[in-house]
């Protein structure tokens, strides 16, 4: 425990923290996991740029969906736009680098009125080296729970 003290295990500690929050508070990660309508890839075909991309939902709608994006390079990605199939404002529920400074980023992402990787919208957004970032989807309320 006296390694506690030290900021990098401290920080370590944190992230791990805010992430077993997150897993916790947003079923989406653990519910219907055999289920393969509540996994859909965002961009698996990003392997240059040593970055994931993707979204874990329930099985009828978009609604409590959470999109991930990881960047495994030491590389940073200005500008880097991913589709997204609602439209609205995503609020950021983790971000490696935010949690590292002890401060979450309220500023949501706003989708452009363009698409990307075969869905209707996108975001745009600076990638730094080796984020981790988890959005929250903003609530449809045009989506049917019973699809």
């Amino acid at each position: 425990w006296d390694e506690m003290n030290n900021p990098g295990h401290r920080d370590v500690l944190l992230c791990y923290k805010n992430l077993l929050s997150v897993y916790k508070n947003h079923p989406v990660l653990h519910n219907d996991i055999a289920n393969p309508t509540t996994f859909e890839w965002i961009n698996q075909f990003d392997s240059d740029r040593n970055i994931i991309c993707y979204i874990r939902r329930n099985p009828w709608n978009y609604n409590s969906a959470i999109a991930v994006v990881i960047n495994f390079s030491p590389m940073q990605y200005d500008n880097y736009i991913f589709g997204v199939p609602v439209k609205g404002m995503y609020k950021r529920i983790y971000n490696t680098y935010d949690e590292l400074a002890y401060q979450g980023s309220d500023i949501p992402l706003v989708t452009n009125d363009f698409g990307c990787n075969n869905r209707e919208y996108s975001i745009t957004y600076n990638v730094r080296p080796f984020e981790g970032l988890i959005l929250e989807f903003p609530i449809d309320e045009n989506d049917d729970k019973d699809k």
